[in-house]
């Protein structure tokens, strides 16, 4: 649903009307955009393949997190290697991602 502020004109308008999305940048500049259609083609094999992989590594990656000892292992490893430009979800996930792929 869109969100108006009314202040000396259009101060604010964001969130979703019909077929259109509004956001407001700090700036201030307003931008519409149309929200993406639905696909209406099948997923070919081989997408369906990597949605079932992906949502595999998505998966182990929420158990390791939940898991205090896992957890404690990764952040280790990533201490160690210094990957501070990422976060330890997204350098969790690369991890997992690579032994599925083996």
């Amino acid at each position: 649903m869109a969100k108006v502020k009314l202040m000396a004109g259009i101060e604010s308008l964001h969130g979703k009307m019909g077929k259109y999305y509004y956001r407001t940048y700090k700036n201030g500049t307003i931008v519409l955009s149309r929200l993406p259609q639905k696909r209406k083609k099948i997923a070919s094999e081989g997408q369906k393949k990597q949605q079932e992989r992906f949502g595999s590594v998505a998966r182990k990656v929420n158990e390791i997190m939940k898991d205090p000892m896992q957890r404690e292992v990764m952040e280790k490893m990533w201490n160690k290697l210094g990957r501070k430009n990422e976060t330890l979800r997204g350098f969790v996930f690369r991890q997992i991602n690579a032994l599925y792929a083996e």
